[in-house]
């Protein structure tokens, strides 16, 4: 279902920012970290737009540790990225999180 996905991946290098339903009733969306991550690549990594008071227009906002639980009900918002551009995503927002 991912593979040209996986190849774009691979080749552009591209940082993806996704918002992620996650429901545990539901076959149809990821019932796993793992299952997110052979989708998209193990190249990746992964932080998370923590809430309150974030403005992701003015880059007001920061960007926490990829904590996701897949026992609930929810969506994330996520900025999934290489790994050789750790440094860069580190920075990115007003009060980006390391």
């Amino acid at each position: 279902m991912f593979e040209g996905l996986r190849r774009t991946l691979e080749r552009s290098r591209p940082v993806i920012a996704l918002e992620l339903t996650i429901d545990p009733a539901l076959d149809e969306v990821f019932g796993s970290e793992a299952d997110l991550v052979s989708a998209l690549s193990d190249a990746y990594a992964c932080r998370a737009f923590e809430s309150g008071g974030a403005d992701l227009w003015t880059g007001g906002y920061r960007l926490g540790p990829c904590r996701l639980d897949f026992t609930r009900k929810h969506q994330r918002s996520l900025v999934w990225y290489p790994r050789e551009r750790e440094a860069r995503v580190s920075g990115m927002g007003a009060v980006a999180a390391r």
